[in-house]
């Protein structure tokens, strides 16, 4: 996916796709390859360990964009990776469900996203 994508360009995902399915026959359709090049293989995406601060983020943008009852559509969980830098919404949908198993305490965080 690499080489296609530094072939064709991040933007152009029909051409990707094309390529990638006469190549390999993979059956991969243009958003299938949009979507695993922004949410899993980008060299923009952080791969470290969560820090407390994003953590906080996180936190603070789950709770202005949703209410933690209803559950978030892909649209939502991207908008809140859009607020921390180098994060995809797979990623930070996964976060999310690890930060609420070790029970980060967020009553006590003084954070405000804009």
């Amino acid at each position: 996916v690499f080489r296609f994508v530094s072939e064709h360009g991040a933007t152009n995902w029909k051409d990707v796709a094309t390529v990638m399915n006469k190549a390999f026959s993979t059956g991969r359709t243009a958003k299938q390859c949009k979507d695993m090049w922004f949410d899993h293989l980008s060299p923009t995406l952080r791969r470290s360990p969560w820090t407390y601060e994003e953590d906080m983020l996180l936190m603070a943008a789950h709770q202005a964009l949703g209410d933690g009852k209803l559950r978030l559509g892909m649209k939502k969980w991207r908008m809140i990776a859009e607020r921390i830098p180098g994060r995809s919404g797979p990623g930070v949908q996964v976060r999310r469900c690890d930060v609420r198993l070790i029970d980060l305490s967020f009553a006590t965080a003084q954070l405000c996203v804009a």
